[in-house]
């Protein structure tokens, strides 16, 4: 489905996070939505931020609802904010509310930001060999495919910024991919890895949810979607409708085979205990704590395998130079 928010304003993590944490803070300690958004609408780093809180204020001291005014501002916040903070505001908890998102996402922002620095040291050294494998091309001490060192460079340098902005890009306009999403969970060793994150961001969505007031069945299919997964997200469709004809919350995802028996054996507890919720939060913390050695593994992972490529291409290249070297020794031995 085509996202209009690609092309619009779009709020980054770094700016939304203190956005939350400073309106719960305000609303914690007295002040009411109005004064909050107007505060929040001058002091934000920014501008784009500014703009929709601007208009969110006067909306709001118009008398509209929190939840009309964020819905006015289109696509710029996620889906889930919105509607935690709709619930908040009708049960009287939105600077709970507010304050809960923020940590949800500090700690999303911290997650992507420990993958994003993991791959700075593989990526600088893919950079350095590829720029010494075509100053060598320069020097005609070896060759690649036949090609030029311009023409290598030039895969360089169009090729990175595809493969890293390409996936973003087909996602914000096409929309999630089941398919992809299907075959990251099923790579060997970091798909394992991939599923732990999603847990844990699937625990701590169901339980702010939950803790908003959010009905169960809105709340599952919600916390699904904020995985950022699609396979994930159409799996648990299917346990949404169970849900709704009665089933046992446990039962209904223990039914899409995606969420492992130690997951469904600590729901069914809480379920009977009454107190999902709660659990939740625990759970949330386990996962929370497994999620960051699993980026840790990943960052491991990628970072071998930067090290075995780079190993192989310079073990091709010796072998190459050593048999054009001998090439050359027999040439003149033969003349």
């Amino acid at each position: 489905m085509f996202d209009v928010s690609l092309f619009g304003p779009h709020i980054r993590l770094k700016h939304l996070v203190p956005f939350l944490h400073q309106a719960g803070t305000m609303l914690r300690a007295g002040l009411d939505l109005r004064q909050a958004l107007r505060t929040l609408a001058r002091v934000s780093p920014s501008r784009t931020l500014r703009q929709v809180v601007a208009r969110m204020c006067e909306r709001v001291e118009a008398g509209q609802s929190m939840e009309a005014a964020l819905q006015a501002a289109g696509p710029v916040f996620p889906d889930m904010m919105v509607r935690v903070l709709s619930v908040g505001e009708v049960s009287g908890s939105l600077g709970e509310m507010f304050l809960e998102l923020a940590n949800y996402y500090d700690w999303w922002r911290l997650v992507l930001r420990r993958l994003l620095t993991g791959l700075i040291y593989p990526g600088f050294m893919l950079f350095v060999l590829w720029h010494v494998l075509a100053l060598l091309m320069a020097f005609g001490v070896v060759s690649v495919l036949g090609m030029g060192y311009q023409t290598f460079l030039l895969i360089f340098y169009i090729g990175v910024p595809v493969v890293l902005f390409l996936p973003k890009f087909l996602r914000r306009v096409f929309g999630r991919t089941v398919l992809l999403d299907t075959l990251l969970l099923g790579l060997p060793v970091v798909g394992k890895q991939i599923r732990t994150l999603l847990l844990a961001r699937f625990c701590l969505a169901l339980q702010l949810m939950l803790g908003a007031g959010v009905k169960i069945d809105e709340a599952l299919a919600r916390a699904a979607e904020a995985t950022g997964n699609a396979a994930l997200a159409r799996g648990v469709r299917p346990a949404v409708e169970e849900v709704l004809e009665g089933e046992a919350l446990a039962t209904a995802l223990a039914h899409t085979g995606m969420f492992p028996e130690t997951f469904l054996a600590r729901m069914q507890t809480a379920e009977e205990s009454g107190a999902v919720a709660e659990d939740l939060r625990r759970l949330a913390d386990q996962y929370a704590d497994e999620a960051r050695f699993a980026v840790d593994l990943i960052m491991r992972g990628l970072a071998f395998g930067a090290y075995v490529l780079m190993a192989a291409i310079v073990i091709y290249f010796i072998f190459r130079l050593w048999g054009q070297y001998a090439g050359a020794i027999s040439s003149l031995a033969g003349g």
